[in-house]
């Protein structure tokens, strides 16, 4: 059952259910001096493709490798990372 857990992790990873997050801002945001984004616009925030795919954060990225969440590769992880689950 643990490796079935790994699997779905790993699939996952490479193809997220939700590759972007879509929020709404509370409180006017300035940029720079000319702009600034005001409450209530939507912001959408889409690093779970990158971080994914991310060679740095992954061994083999673009690899199916379900080993990425096993008990001891996880606990070796020092970085936190944005999964799609």
């Amino acid at each position: 059952m643990e490796y079935t857990k790994q699997v779905i992790k790993e699939t996952l990873r490479q193809f997220p259910t939700l590759p972007f997050i879509l929020r709404s801002i509370k409180e006017d945001i300035k940029i720079t001096q000319d702009h600034i984004l005001p409450v209530g616009s939507p912001a959408v925030i889409a690093p779970l493709l990158t971080h994914n795919y991310d060679s740095t954060l992954w061994k083999q990225p673009k690899q199916f490798n379900p080993e990425n969440f096993s008990t001891e590769n996880v606990q070796k992880e020092t970085q936190v990372f944005i999964h799609s689950f």
